[in-house]
């Protein structure tokens, strides 16, 4: 009994931890970024790419270029939509330079998002916390694999540049405005808050010409660590004001775009009003919590707790009303369907719940460790009540990770490197990219009107469920045809 009671209670050496933690999120990564490789332009890219495609074959200069996107955003700005920011990068779309730099972008993405992700985890352990580097490390690198590992949509999310351009980047963007902000709250150098006031600034400013989900929350999250700085005492968090105000300029900007009510115009029969539409989305957001978790949010629960219990440790501070934090939490994930309640009538599409799902997750990270706080602090504030940092912790979060697995029919669709590895592993994904490439040459050197045949292989995290159809005037068939300068392109029935 006495063997047995010393493995189990065999501690974990955190610097051994941290690498291990370590190796396996590079590991996981590796494949989410090689899928990037096979990504292929479509439908959106063309179109708000197109005209930069062509002033670039006209005159190719990083000049001509900028220009060009300046246009587009100004063109869009009173047809179709505000968002200025999203607008300029969609015109960026690498394909623009050549069929193969597309995952360029796909790249940019994916990078946007998990840096976001471990910013603002680390940010919150290192500085609000009060956590030890390593905790805070561990903490954050754990939470950015769990949230990228549950990533709602890799297709929309990830590897269509346009949707995900708009959603995935502009959040993880936010996620790191967040950051900066909350490190110039704690920081104590002179020169390190000017430096921190100027890239929130500037990223507030980007951030109001974003998609409406994430420029919404964004503020309501910096409003929400200005009040709270404010409430400490901290009297320098009033400068945050001047990204504030920055940032509500731009959504400003952006919400007063004549083309957004010519867009609205093709949802008027269906759009909600202001009181509507914020009923909805707490129906939304209440409906769609069993979906977001599951069973494989309870081992990734107890990954989170040992290291989250050697933090509370450390941490000597309060943790008052509980339930009222909750609440707002979940005021603000809420906040995420507001946008397409009101503009479209509806929840949002795939690459809107990327975003939504990534702050609910989120949210849920903060809020155990605040009801870890509270818990602690009622029960006894001497002793430790949690699970320690053991070996066997993990092995049994591991074991469930794996039996939760087994279990999950979409297998590829609920764990996104596993899903990738998959696309790349089978030869799918570099099948798929080939059928494209050669129709790519093959549209370039046919005459006005182009006839395709139907694409044989269709990997799900890649191929788009509208591809291109055998219906000329369809919008997909119609963007590309514009793209390839060409009368009309159909696919074969």
């Amino acid at each position: 009994m006495s063997i047995i009671k010393k493995i189990i209670s065999y501690k974990v050496d955190k610097r051994l931890f941290l690498i291990g933690v370590t190796i396996i999120l590079i590991g996981l990564l590796y494949p989410v970024y090689r899928l990037a490789f096979y990504a292929t332009p479509f439908y959106d890219d063309y179109n708000y790419a197109w005209s930069v495609k062509v002033m670039w074959e006209a005159s190719p200069s990083f000049k001509t270029v900028v220009e060009e996107a300046a246009w587009v955003v100004g063109n869009t700005y009173r047809t179709w939509q505000g968002t200025y920011s999203s607008v300029f990068l969609m015109a960026l779309m690498p394909a623009t330079y050549g069929f193969g730099y597309y995952w360029i972008g796909i790249v940019a993405i994916i990078t946007s998002y998990v840096a976001g992700i471990f910013a603002i985890s680390y940010t919150l352990t290192r500085c609000v916390a009060g956590a030890k580097r390593i905790d805070a490390l561990i903490a954050s690198e754990l939470i950015t694999i769990i949230v990228l590992e549950l990533f709602y949509s890799a297709q929309q999310g990830f590897y269509w540049y346009n949707g995900s351009v708009h959603y995935s980047f502009a959040h993880g963007i936010m996620l790191i405005m967040l950051s900066v902000a909350i490190r110039y709250v704690y920081s104590e150098k002179h020169f390190g808050e000017i430096a921190c006031l100027i890239v929130c600034s500037v990223l507030g400013l980007i951030l109001g010409g974003v998609n409406f989900v994430t420029g919404l929350q964004g503020l309501l999250f910096l409003t929400l660590i200005i009040a709270l700085g404010w409430l400490r005492k901290k009297q320098k968090t009033l400068f945050l004001l001047i990204p504030e105000i920055l940032y509500l300029f731009g959504l400003i900007v952006s919400i007063a775009a004549p083309g957004n009510a010519n867009r609205q115009a093709s949802y008027a029969t269906v759009s909600k009003g202001v009181f509507e539409a914020v009923m909805c989305s707490f129906a939304s957001a209440f409906k769609n919590i069993p979906g977001y978790t599951g069973l494989i949010i309870i081992p990734c629960i107890i990954l989170i707790v040992p290291i989250f219990s050697d933090i509370l440790e450390e941490k000597k501070m309060k943790f008052a009303l509980p339930g009222v934090v909750s609440l707002l939490s979940f005021c603000l994930f809420a906040t995420g369907y507001t946008p397409s309640w009101y503009g479209m009538g509806e929840e949002g599409l795939a690459r809107i719940f990327c975003a939504v799902k990534t702050t609910f997750l989120l949210l849920l990270f903060v809020n155990m460790f605040y009801w870890m706080g509270w818990l602690k602090g009622k029960i006894n504030e001497r002793e430790r009540i949690y699970t320690k940092h053991y070996y066997v912790t993990y092995i049994l979060a591991v074991l469930l990770i794996l039996g939760c697995f087994s279990i999950t029919k979409d297998k590829a669709g609920s764990f996104l490197s596993y899903g990738c590895f998959y696309y790349i592993h089978t030869g799918e994904a570099n099948n798929y990219y080939m059928e494209q490439l050669a129709r790519d040459e093959y549209i370039q050197s046919s005459g006005a009107d182009v006839v395709l045949e139907p694409l044989v292989w269709r990997p799900w995290f890649l191929c788009k469920k509208n591809e291109l159809s055998s219906d000329p005037a369809a919008q997909q068939n119609v963007a590309a045809a514009m793209w390839y300068q060409k009368s009309s392109i159909r696919v074969n029935e």
